[in-house]
């Protein structure tokens, strides 16, 4: 048998010859989804829209879907065919990926030799005088993101707060608080390391902080698109506290999963610890807050015949004390740490002054965890379950709507203080249930009540004909009000 001879000329050669196949698929896959839009056979299979089918059916991510559609529509043969356009045919899925973005001028300068990043180069504008009272568009500018990019911004904004929390620490009122000043000062900041990978839910993408934009890429889909910059910096902000209480829970896990233990060792200690209140730590083990002039006060002497007592005693009160601790509730736990943070706190106050880095940082430390304690309080204190009224039975339609926008009589079941949120729910013998989720807002300065209704967990329309949208679980898009006019009449029938 001959053996083969690999070089690097024969492996990109094979790779390539890969790629343009994976071109021709990408081409008769978005002609089938777009087929599947316009005809809405997606609704065939019980779903809402041809991005759920694709996710259901072939695990397939949003923004894949809209690329394969993208691509049979601009490079397939007439725009509308399973073929690849035979002008096309050398491009491998990733060059077509970058050429939806580019005019049709900047199209006839690619050429099938090009790489990625080649072809990503033609898509800069070009540096030309603009007229004064004509000024042209610019090619590259930042757009509002979908709920799945803002999700995405939320992991990049984790990345670079876990990364650079010193920096903005130092002003924090520049580089976090404000908003409008904060995204220059990072993008400055970064210099040439603009372009930073981070993990998402559903993979790894790439950002590159441009100075008007930030472009978001996939790693395996290429480019999502460009993003206002202003939104990373609302993401960086709404995060911040989000990354302190992971840090929080952390250390209360860690201390849960590893007790400070006591030692029984007959063994006497060289010499012993000065008494301090139980979930204090001392100003030694913080060097960075001492005065230059601090001294450790020296230990106490024991005499030596009341050692043997004294351990007897340490080793009962270990013992309760550990005891004690086992039954802590996380609660408990988390009020003790606030309570040594805020020690921690009078302390800088004291010795280093309030302007210090760390003492900033020990004030923000004590904010989120009385944010955590305040929390878990109101999680902790169970809501009274309201008595749900008989439904009533409606007879036509005005009934049916008048029933729906009387939710209050329902009972309210949940309050979110944070964003102002009601909701209300009422549960149907089907095992279905129905969500009002309020909202209070000052409109020419009165205040309204807007409401959203979410039918939840219903069973589909018996006579087929998709009369409301099927929601296993809570959906952020709400039901209109003929949908449940609709499953009320069919409830009753």
């Amino acid at each position: 048998m001959n053996e083969i001879k690999i070089t690097f000329q024969s492996i990109c050669q094979l790779i390539q010859e890969k790629q343009l196949n994976m071109a021709e698929n990408y081409v008769a896959i978005g002609y089938y989804l777009r087929k599947a839009r316009e005809a809405e056979l997606y609704k065939d299979g019980g779903y809402a829209s041809i991005h759920e089918m694709a996710a259901g059916e072939f695990g397939m991510a949003r923004q894949t879907a809209d690329h394969c559609m993208k691509i049979n529509e601009k490079f397939s043969e007439g725009g509308d065919s399973p073929a690849l356009e035979e002008s096309f045919r050398k491009y491998g899925k990733s060059q077509l990926q970058e050429m939806l973005y580019l005019t049709d001028e900047q199209l006839e300068d690619v050429r099938p030799e090009m790489t990625v990043k080649d072809i990503r180069n033609i898509r800069k504008p070009v540096e030309e005088p603009v007229e004064a009272l004509e000024p042209k568009p610019e090619l590259r500018q930042g757009r509002k993101p979908t709920e799945e990019e803002r999700d995405i911004l939320d992991e990049l904004a984790r990345k670079l707060i876990r990364t650079y929390e010193d920096w903005m620490l130092n002003d924090f009122q520049a580089r976090v608080s404000n908003v409008r000043k904060s995204y220059r000062a990072l993008w400055e900041m970064l210099g040439d390391r603009r372009c930073i990978w981070f993990s998402g839910k559903n993979g790894t993408y790439q950002a590159e902080l441009f100075e008007d934009y930030v472009q978001l890429r996939e790693e395996h889909d290429g480019c999502l698109g460009n993003i206002e910059p202003s939104y990373l910096a609302n993401a960086i902000q709404e995060m911040w506290n989000e990354v302190a209480f992971e840090d929080i829970r952390a250390e209360i896990q860690q201390a849960r999963a590893e007790p400070e233990g006591c030692s029984t060792s007959s063994e006497e200690p060289e010499e012993e610890p000065e008494e301090q209140i139980p979930g204090q730590d001392s100003i030694e083990e913080h060097p960075e807050w001492l005065p230059k002039d601090y001294e450790k006060p020296k230990p106490p002497i024991i005499e030596g015949e009341c050692r043997e007592v004294q351990q007897e005693e340490e080793t009962e009160e270990c013992s309760t004390s550990s005891m004690a601790e086992e039954e802590l509730s996380d609660l408990d736990i988390l009020k003790d740490k606030l309570e040594r943070e805020k020690r921690l706190l009078g302390i800088a106050l004291k010795t280093i002054g309030a302007e210090d880095r760390h003492t900033r940082q020990q004030k923000l430390v004590v904010s989120a965890l009385a944010a955590a304690v305040c929390d878990l309080e109101n999680a902790e204190i169970p809501a009274e379950e309201p008595v749900q009224p008989e439904l009533p039975i409606l007879k036509n339609n005005e009934q049916r709507k008048e029933w729906l926008r009387n939710y209050k009589e329902w009972g309210l079941w949940y309050e979110d203080k944070h964003i102002g949120a009601k909701y209300y729910k009422y549960d149907f013998q089907n095992g279905a249930c129905l969500i009002a989720e309020t909202y209070e807002q000052k409109i020419c300065g009165r205040m309204h009540e807007s409401s959203y209704l979410h039918l939840i967990g219903a069973p589909k329309d018996t006579a087929g004909a998709n009369k409301w949208t099927v929601h296993e679980q809570y959906n952020r898009f709400p039901n209109s009000e003929t949908e449940l006019v609709e499953f009320l009449k069919e409830l009753q029938r």
